[in-house]
């Protein structure tokens, strides 16, 4: 009986032990490719969990599924429009509100995602404890608490990743006209059939005039010229209403701004952050301090300057006596073996002077 197997991507912005995710989950089945098309490199592993094949797949890292870089790009390509059948979000414990500015995009995109909240441990060290069971509350879908590079948290995310969604991901809700351009073009997708891509999520990105979301459109092969250009003047009317209410300009600004403040919401109703301040180690003051600063910046320049003018002479001057010893030494050897002189001068006077 052949096994079931299913694409996963693993998601995340950039340093939140996402590779120490994918190494825990693969081991040493691992290998690198690209994603058809593209020249950037992905890591993929596979893992059998449950009569269950997982292709795991290391996306780049990013802080947004709307790209500055093409590792970025394929980041979000790969999750909204490629072959991931769910995503593994991993975020970082000690800075979540930053973190789930790029979960709550995917989340909207409404692929099947569970948010994994790694590096516990730092986050206990810092005075951060994050209420898991809350946030999956407050987002909808299942979180996981981890600390990979321990191991903790790896078999509940495997276990969780063989189960349905259990509820509805949280709904981002933009101002009035936003929704109402949204509202417009809800029914001609839904209309012509539009599949697998979030129908809002979708509209969305119409109205943002995204690129990809264009392309997704014109070559999707399941909808005729007369479907696709239904759509893209109902957007059209969409962006037109929008313009009506200066909302067109700034559509990106206020999009993003709005799950900016979403984060920023979930992230403080989960995070507790104790009021115990930090000690700092002697180093730490004298590093850090307003005078002592300056004093410590002006000795290490000074150091640099010294090693760069006065400092290189000294390397130079013992390679010096170390040639000079190796010149005549060679001479030495020369003169012993009889070499005529032209030779002499070509193979050794020559080669150290």
């Amino acid at each position: 009986m052949d096994k079931k197997e299913i694409t996963i991507a693993l998601a995340g912005n950039p340093n939140v032990g996402k590779s120490t995710v994918f190494n825990a989950l693969t081991g040493l089945k691992q290998h690198t490719g690209n994603w058809t098309g593209k020249t950037v490199d992905l890591a993929k592993g596979l893992a059998e969990y449950k009569e269950v094949v997982y292709n795991f797949v290391d996306i780049p890292g990013t802080y947004s599924l709307k790209p500055r870089s093409k590792e970025e790009f394929v980041a979000g390509d790969f999750i909204c429009f490629g072959d991931a059948q769910k995503v593994a979000v991993v975020c970082d414990a000690t800075s979540l509100e930053r973190n789930l500015y790029l979960a709550l995009q995917i989340l909207e995109t409404g692929v099947d995602t569970v948010v994994c909240v790694n590096l516990l441990d730092e986050a206990k060290k810092k005075g951060i404890a994050v209420n898991t069971a809350l946030l999956e509350k407050e987002l909808g879908v299942s979180v996981i608490g981890m600390t990979a590079r321990n191991g903790e948290g790896i078999k509940e995310l495997l276990d969780e990743l063989t189960q349905k969604p259990k509820r509805q991901p949280i709904k981002i809700k933009y101002n009035d006209n936003i929704e109402s351009a949204i509202e417009y073009i809800l029914p001609v997708l839904k209309k012509n059939k539009v599949e697998k891509l979030n129908h809002r999520w979708l509209a969305l990105r119409l109205l943002e005039a995204d690129i990809s979301a264009k392309n997704y459109i014109r070559q999707n092969n399941k909808l005729g010229n007369n479907q696709k250009n239904a759509i893209f003047e109902t957007v059209e009317k969409g962006k037109a209403f929008l313009e009506s209410k200066n909302e067109l300009n700034n559509l990106s600004e206020t999009i993003a701004s709005t799950i900016y403040e979403t984060a920023s919401r979930v992230s403080k109703t989960v995070t507790l952050k104790s009021n115990k301040e930090h000690k700092l180690t002697k180093s730490e003051k004298i590093f850090t301090n307003r005078f002592s600063a300056y004093f410590v910046m002006f000795i290490m320049l000074s150091i640099i300057l010294y090693i760069t003018i006065a400092g290189a002479n000294y390397p130079s001057q013992w390679l010096s006596v170390f040639f000079n010893w190796c010149e005549f030494k060679l001479m030495d050897i020369a003169d012993f073996m009889n070499m005529p002189e032209f030779l002499k001068g070509m193979l050794i006077s020559g080669g150290f002077r």
